[in-house]
């Protein structure tokens, strides 16, 4: 008898421990936090533009240059020789960066990042002045690569 009564109280300590086991309150499930894109930082960087070629005629080199000097403002360089004769110009924009589109503020510069070739680019359809002049240069996009 004291056998079965140690057999049953062990059957109710198992059973209680089961119980406790699989009643007990599940705890909330956490849910990993969404990630978020990393936005590469371009503060301290230069994007170069850079065209040489012949246009209808003339000799034409053409650069535009923007380092990139704090979260909000970049320096643009732009330099052309034309037949032999050089112009140049130089202004502090300030831009805005989403990750994926650099916009000059106050400009219609808007160039997109090419994550698989690092380059930013401006395509003819983002402004059609620009098509005219990229069709003349005969190019499809200009591209500004990192120095």
């Amino acid at each position: 008898m004291i056998k079965s009564i140690k057999r049953l109280a062990l059957l109710f300590v198992a059973a209680a421990t089961m119980l406790n086991v699989s009643c007990g309150k599940d705890e909330p499930e956490q849910k990993p936090e969404p990630e978020t894109p990393q936005i590469m930082n371009l503060v301290g960087t230069t994007w170069k533009f850079y065209y040489e070629g012949d246009v209808q005629g003339v000799e034409l080199t053409m650069t535009d240059e923007l380092t990139i000097f704090s979260a909000d403002s970049l320096t643009r360089h732009v330099a052309a020789v034309i037949a032999g004769q050089a112009r140049e110009q130089n202004s502090t924009l300030h831009y805005t960066w989403d990750g994926t589109t650099l916009a000059l503020t106050g400009t219609s510069v808007v160039l997109t990042y090419r994550k698989s070739d690092n380059v930013f680019f401006r395509a003819p359809e983002d402004d059609p002045e620009m098509a005219q002049i990229m069709n003349m240069l005969g190019i499809t996009e200009l591209v500004y690569e990192k120095q």
